[in-house]
């Protein structure tokens, strides 16, 4: 059996570093050692605390992992303590949970449990004794703690060959009970590297030195896929797997429709509503700023008078249009909700920016040829010219969102693998470019306006991580 292929193992017992003392371990680090054991996803189980679920959940979205929410707490029967862990399956189990956390309590009992939906659990068993406490007394209350929850299982953590006996005696007594058992290794720190900061955690904690730890075994990491065949039974693995279908809850999705909307859909509305904002914009200043406006600033140089006009250059210039509006539908529905943003970004700074230089320093060229030729495209720019005048030209927006189209087309993960479409998107970009100078519509200088303008912004939008100010 391929083990990375058959069993899909979910840790199910994990700390994060808002577990205070408890782990170190980042939703970055924690991500990337799922996605290097080849595992769909994981848990977090704080002791009583969601507090890491939103930035842990946020950070496996990006590597499109599944995440589980869950918590640790304390269960008492008389006077024995046990450990309980609770995944969210739902909004009901979530708020159910929540309550137990915002009670106030640290230890809890099994009539806390009533009336209970949307949640599952899994009892450690985590003492050699589990099953030889109370005899017929045990076995009552596990009954009634099972019976509580539709998915209950009791949990298996094997750290050393000692303690395989004693997992081989739990599944005997949990198979009398009629109880699934399943893999839960608690997971601190993500390999035996991090052990030492793991150590550290644990002297600040009780007060000790760091050296009194590093003798302790490593045994809360994570473990491979084929680690783990070696000390947990096939069906325990896919229990995990199993747990972790049901719980469809998603914090993200499900606390409030205005933040969902606004993270899905917000920026795409926001963006197809920004053509109100640039129209009236762009015709204001076309109107204004025009061939007779005092100080206007005309921006030729010689290099332009060197590029001859060429009037079938119209029909890539045309083509602008069809161009731009095609790859914004596309974005819209195939692009990813990153992409997007970085998309739209790009697209209503830069024109903003545009049309604001425009208005800080009126500009305008005396480049357009006469006569223009006599032929159908000399027609198409006749029209072109009479309804686009030769101010408010730098730096040109044709060139400009022809940069951004081309390159978040590039970038677009739903065009992995096609790439005539990328090539094709590369030549009309180019095309369109030089069509601005060899219509005579911008002078070179605006075109390297454009440029400078779409690197500035690529630099901004694409290249920097932000992340990382955030950390600081």
């Amino acid at each position: 059996m391929d083990v990375k292929d058959e069993l899909n193992f979910y840790p199910l017992q994990v700390h994060s570093y808002y577990d205070f003392f408890e782990s170190a371990m980042t939703p970055e680090e924690y991500a990337k050692g799922l996605m290097a054991n080849g595992y769909s996803g994981g848990s977090l189980t704080d002791f009583l605390s969601f507090k890491g679920i939103a930035k842990y959940s946020n950070e496996f979205s990006k590597y499109n992992l599944n995440f589980v929410s869950g918590i640790e707490i304390n269960l008492v029967e008389k006077e024995e303590f046990f450990t309980l862990l609770l995944y969210v399956q739902n909004e009901e189990g979530y708020r159910f949970i929540l309550s137990l956390i915002n009670s106030g309590k640290k230890v809890f009992n099994i009539s806390d449990f009533n009336n209970i939906t949307g949640v599952a659990a899994i009892i450690k068993s985590d003492n050699s004794n589990f099953f030889d406490k109370w005899s017929n007394s045990f076995s009552h209350f596990i009954a009634s703690l099972a019976s509580l929850f539709k998915m209950f299982y009791i949990g298996v953590e094997i750290y050393s060959e000692g303690e395989k006996e004693i997992a081989a005696e739990i599944r005997k007594n949990a198979k009398m009970h009629s109880i699934q058992t399943i893999a839960i290794p608690e997971i601190k720190y993500l390999s035996k590297s991090y052990f030492r900061r793991y150590c550290l955690l644990q002297a600040i904690k009780h007060k000790k030195l760091v050296d009194d730890y590093l003798n302790l075994p490593q045994c809360f990491f994570m473990l491979s896929k084929k680690a783990l065949t070696k000390i947990y039974t096939e069906e325990e693995i896919k229990a995990t797997s199993i747990l972790a279908s049901s719980c469809s809850f998603n914090i993200f999705s499900s606390r409030g429709d205005i933040y969902h909307f606004f993270k899905r859909k917000g920026w795409r509305i926001c963006f197809a509503a920004y053509i109100f904002i640039y129209l009236p914009w762009f015709s204001t200043l076309e109107k204004v700023i025009n061939s007779d406006y005092p100080g206007l600033h005309i921006i030729n140089i010689p290099f332009d008078d060197m590029i001859p006009f060429c009037e079938y250059f119209i029909i890539p210039y045309v083509l602008w249009f069809l161009y731009v509006v095609a790859a914004c539908i596309y974005m819209y529905f195939k692009a990813d909700n990153k992409e997007f943003i970085q998309f739209a970004l790009s697209l209503i700074i830069g024109m903003s920016l545009a049309l604001t230089i425009c208005m800080i320093y009126p500009n305008g060229l005396t480049l357009r040829p006469d006569p223009i030729p006599d032929n159908f495209c000399g027609k198409i720019i006749n029209t072109l010219y009479a309804i686009d005048t030769s101010t408010n030209v730098f730096p040109s927006i044709h060139v400009y969102n022809s940069l951004a189209v081309n390159f978040a087309l590039l970038r677009c993960k739903a065009l992995k693998g096609h790439t005539l479409t990328k090539t094709l998107s590369s030549i009309l970009c180019i095309l369109i470019c030089l069509a601005t100078m060899f219509l005579k519509q911008h002078s070179v200088i605006d075109v390297i306006g454009a440029i400078i303008l779409y690197i500035i912004l690529y630099i901004f939008i694409y290249v920097i991580d932000y992340s990382k100010f955030k950390k600081a």
